[in-house]
């Protein structure tokens, strides 16, 4: 087993020829032109800068794309490397921006191009999500890894724990989600394990809880959207795929959408411009919502069925759609998912956790996450899908036929493919 990064480089002069070196080794290196990009974390589009786009493709690393994802360039890395989230950016002062990571929160005053860390609960403290008020953006939540809610009056300089509620024990709770409603000052929502929705009526003040604390699945609740002047109307998604409708603050629940096999609610949000607009990247692709959640339809046929999130930027008619994830990359559609184009020119590797290769090295395997690539050597050769992803998780090795050339076996939690 062998493990690579940022990008994929291998033995060429050995490995690729069959090894028929004589004399004393000589090792040179030669850049193979990928997989790129196939472990994206999180994508943010800059809401004053047309076509500027910022991404990370792993290790804290943040790239920058000026050009609606055609092209990248390296911009910083968080101290530390942390596995990056989410990033924010402050609708008054576009020049900031919020990280949120494994290791805690981050703060940059000039685009990206620094970071400071933000001492929110104790230090390491992993940061799920991180939501800004709209009524005052000086206020700033936090959602946490088993430490509640947390909340900041001045911009992420301070911070203090939000977790009042009668009958809840938010203190040790995972928060995936937060959501300011538009319409009501201090009426703030909350997807929290294991208590599924929660709300907040006084700024985070106190909290009481609005679905049942367990699920008979095992689910948990995972994304939430607010209609914008939609008077109380929400959608929050599971783990197991379910997607939850109310129309009264969240007092009463019809479904939504029921759930499929290993298809959990990765990112939930409506399309700029359009309120009743709802799109959600799932374990198996994209699905879209015309009317808030009364009906859903897939979108990407053309993207493998593996997990994905997707954000949007601009409107109308010069709305993009981003599509990102591990083992996807960063795809582009500017035909509200209907067509697709490559958006990672640039922007970084894959971490490879397994390589394997035919006997007669014309064939390499890479399996990055639960997507495999194959590269084939020569001057027509490169990297190119195996197929969509696998189910069942990340792969855990590769075996090569070693009599069927191209043949080659993966095995992941679910079994042999």
């Amino acid at each position: 087993m062998t493990r690579a990064a940022f990008p994929l480089q291998i033995l060429a002069a050995a490995f690729l020829s069959g090894c028929r070196a004589s004399g004393p080794a000589v090792l040179l290196w030669e850049e193979t032109g990928g997989p790129y990009a196939r472990n994206i974390s999180t994508v943010l589009s800059d809401n004053r800068i047309a076509g500027t786009l910022y991404a990370s493709p792993g290790k804290g690393e943040i790239a920058v794309s000026t050009t609606e994802g055609r092209s990248w360039g390296q911009l910083s890395a968080i101290p530390g490397a942390p596995e990056i989230r989410q990033l924010l950016q402050d609708p008054e002062s576009p020049d900031r921006l919020f990280a949120a990571t494994v290791t805690g929160a981050f703060v940059s005053p000039d685009r990206g191009r620094s970071w400071t860390p933000l001492l929110v609960g104790p230090a390491g403290t992993g940061i799920w999500i991180l939501a800004i008020d709209p009524w005052s953006p000086a206020v700033i939540y936090a959602g946490t890894e088993a430490k509640g809610l947390y909340k900041s009056p001045d911009g992420g300089r301070t911070w203090n724990a939000i977790n009042a509620s009668p009958d809840l024990l938010l203190s040790g709770a995972d928060v995936y989600d937060i959501g300011i409603d538009l319409s009501k000052p201090d009426f703030v929502f909350a997807a929290v394990s294991p208590y599924g929705i929660i709300h907040s009526t006084d700024g985070g003040a106190t909290w009481k809880g609005l679905t049942p604390e367990f699920s008979a699945t095992g689910s948990h609740a995972m994304r939430l959207v607010i209609r914008k002047n939609g008077n109380g109307t929400l959608l929050y998604g599971t783990t197991s795929g379910t997607v939850m409708k109310s129309t009264n603050g969240g007092s009463s629940w019809s479904l939504s959408r029921t759930s499929g096999d290993f298809d959990g609610i990765l990112s939930l949000s409506v399309l700029p411009g359009t309120p009743d607009a709802v799109i959600a990247g799932t374990e198996r692709g994209i699905i879209l919502s015309s009317d808030f959640g009364g009906s859903w339809r897939p979108v990407g046929s053309n993207l493998p069925g593996i997990p994905t999130r997707v954000v949007a930027a601009g409107e109308g008619l010069h709305r993009t759609l981003f599509a990102y994830g591990s083992g996807l990359g960063l795809r582009a559609s500017d035909d509200n998912g209907v067509s697709w184009r490559g958006a990672d020119l640039n922007l970084g590797g894959s971490t490879v956790d397994v390589l394997a290769s035919d006997p007669r090295g014309e064939h390499l395997f890479a399996a990055a996450g639960n997507v495999c690539m194959t590269y084939t050597a020569g001057s027509s050769g490169g990297w190119s899908e195996a197929g969509p992803g696998i189910t069942g998780g990340n792969i855990h090795s590769l075996s090569v036929d070693p009599s069927v050339p191209g043949l080659a076996y993966a095995t992941t939690a679910a079994g042999v493919f």
